[in-house]
This record gives C-alpha cells, sequence and structure tokens, in this order.
C-alpha cells in the first residue's frame, strides 16, 4: 500500500475507504478531547451510523494512517508498506523509516504551551516535579495543550 502525501482517501479496512476529512476528524478528536477509538466510533455510529457504522479497529487505523500522512509529508516521502499489515507492524514499519535515531522530524522546532519538557530532543528523565502542566478544562472534557510553532 502507498501512503501518498496527496491521497484523498484511506483504506481502513478490508473494503472500506475512508476521505482525508474522516481521518483527520479522527485525529484531531482524539487530540483535542482526549477521545478513545471506542469513544469516537460511538460518537460516529450514533451521528451517522445509519449510512454505514464503522468499528473500533477502522478508528484506530485511521488514526494511526493519518499519523503517518502527518509525519511523512514534511518529509516529501511517500510511505509504502504491503497491503494487509497489522496495526501494529504497520506503525513499526513507519517508525522505522520515517524516524531518525528514535525522533520524528515533525516534532522538531515545536513546543506544548506550558510543556514542561524543553524542546529539541529525546529526554532520559522525567521533567522538574514542580514544572506547572496547563490544562483547561470546559464541561468536564479536557483539552489539551495547544502546539506552538517555532
Amino acid at each position: 500500500m502507498v501512503h501518498l502525501n496527496s491521497a484523498k482517501y484511506l483504506k481502513v479496512g478490508k473494503k472500506l475507504w475512508v476521505d482525508r476529512a474522516f481521518s483527520q476528524g479522527v485525529l484531531n478528536g482524539i487530540y483535542s478531547f482526549h477521545a478513545s477509538a471506542a469513544a469516537y466510533m460511538e460518537y460516529w455510529n450514533n451521528s451517522f451510523g445509519n449510512e454505514k457504522e464503522i468499528s473500533q479497529r477502522q478508528v484506530w487505523k485511521a488514526f494511526i494512517h493519518e499519523s503517518i500522512h502527518m509525519v511523512a509529508k514534511p518529509s516529501g516521502v511517500n510511505f509504502i508498506s504491503l497491503d494487509g499489515l497489522s496495526i501494529i507492524a504497520l506503525t513499526e514499519e513507519a517508525f522505522a523509516r520515517l524516524g531518525e535515531n528514535g525522533k520524528i522530524h515533525a516534532s522538531h522546532n515545536r513546543s506544548c504551551l506550558g510543556c514542561a519538557w524543553p524542546c529539541g530532543g529525546a529526554q532520559n528523565s522525567l521533567p522538574n516535579e514542580s514544572a506547572t502542566v496547563k490544562m483547561v478544562v470546559i464541561d468536564g472534557i479536557v483539552m489539551g495543550p495547544q502546539v506552538m510553532h517555532n
């Protein structure tokens, strides 16, 4: 399977393809609302399931595919993998091809507002215990950190 940076659809099941708006929605929902794949599946099926219900596995595969695309696109790499790989095998292969010594280039020169980690490298220890972590709770939903591009 080729993960073209210009792909408009992603294969998330044996016969199910989703558009990039769906996969980006999954990625944003999981990151922004700290939703699980099961919660996103339930949301989707309750909202739109009368046309086509999706499984938790298909939601997670959309998340993995969109994440791979997000990492591969800035580097100009069209990631190629075998069709039918398990989610674990696909993730391992993507990290092996797109990661460099345990670092992913998409994270370079980025930081999170209120982040306790210094920007620019892998950490081998925990941050200072007195460091402040900022999160916002809106109607019981924890909204994650904002990513700042340096």
